[in-house]
């Protein structure tokens, strides 16, 4: 049985409607996949006319989430009803794999702020947004290129407020939501994690900032002792050049900018 694919249009004033399309193109996507989009016919037809892609939609089963009959279509503007719509995409797709055991979600870009005008502000991305759908008590943000896998110990928080943002039980949480995943997605036996420092050169030993001493490496200890493979912290600008990448089979980095 062919998996299907829920894919989430995003912001529909932003890239989101565009690389959907375009990404339907690759017709290797359909061997195994059944992709299904979750969004707006009339959104969808506004921008397939304008990429000369009107014969593409027929192809897909579209599931209409938008609810509103007047949708301001405005490309490269923020607005409330953009934010809102990325919200009820979301929540469908949540509905519908929570029905679905063989189902995967793809999400489209969105725009933060048109989120929290739509009122949303408790959610700093689409992966908080998500993890609450489905009730996920640990969770992380990944990204994944092959073999190259970074998490993420906080996400989308404002650079004076990372330092306060992490701490033991968070980094520990973080950590393990990702082996788990290496384990049962990657088939990592024994995954060997990277963990990258918060301050220049990994603070100098306190000379450059305490969260080394106080927070990361204790953490890492503690990693170690419950039987993670985890090495660091490291210096983050030279953690993904000065290291064999061969090596490992993840890392984790402390902000959003470091992955």
């Amino acid at each position: 049985m062919k998996r299907k694919i829920l894919i989430t249009m995003g912001d529909f004033n932003g890239v989101g409607p565009e690389v959907t399309l375009k990404a339907l193109q690759d017709k290797t996507l359909f061997g195994t996949l059944t992709p299904v989009l979750l969004g707006s016919r009339p959104i969808l037809d506004f921008y397939a006319k304008r990429l000369k892609l009107e014969n593409l939609l027929p192809k897909f089963e579209v599931i209409e989430c938008a609810g509103e009959k007047e949708l301001r279509i405005q490309p490269g503007q923020i607005s409330e009803q953009a934010g809102k719509m990325s919200a009820l995409f979301l929540k469908k797709a949540i509905e519908l794999a929570n029905r679905c055991e063989s189902c995967a979600i793809v999400t489209a870009p969105i725009s933060k702020e048109a989120l929290w005008m739509a009122g949303y502000r408790q959610y700093p991305g689409q992966t908080e947004f998500l993890a609450q759908g489905f009730g996920v008590g640990r969770f992380a943000m990944v990204l994944l290129s092959g073999r190259f896998r970074v998490g993420f110990v906080t996400t989308h928080q404002p650079i004076r407020e990372v330092a306060s943002k992490i701490s033991i039980d968070i980094i520990i949480d973080k950590v393990f939501a990702v082996v788990n995943d290496l384990k049962k997605y990657f088939g990592a036996a024994h995954p060997k994690v990277a963990m990258a420092a918060l301050n220049p050169h990994a603070g100098e030993h306190g000379r450059l900032g305490t969260e080394e001493e106080k927070i990361i490496r204790p953490a890492v200890k503690q990693l170690i002792h419950k039987g993670i493979d985890i090495h660091g912290p490291f210096p983050a600008d030279t953690l993904f050049t000065g290291i064999d990448q061969k090596n490992f089979d993840a890392y984790m980095v402390q902000y959003h900018d470091q992955g």
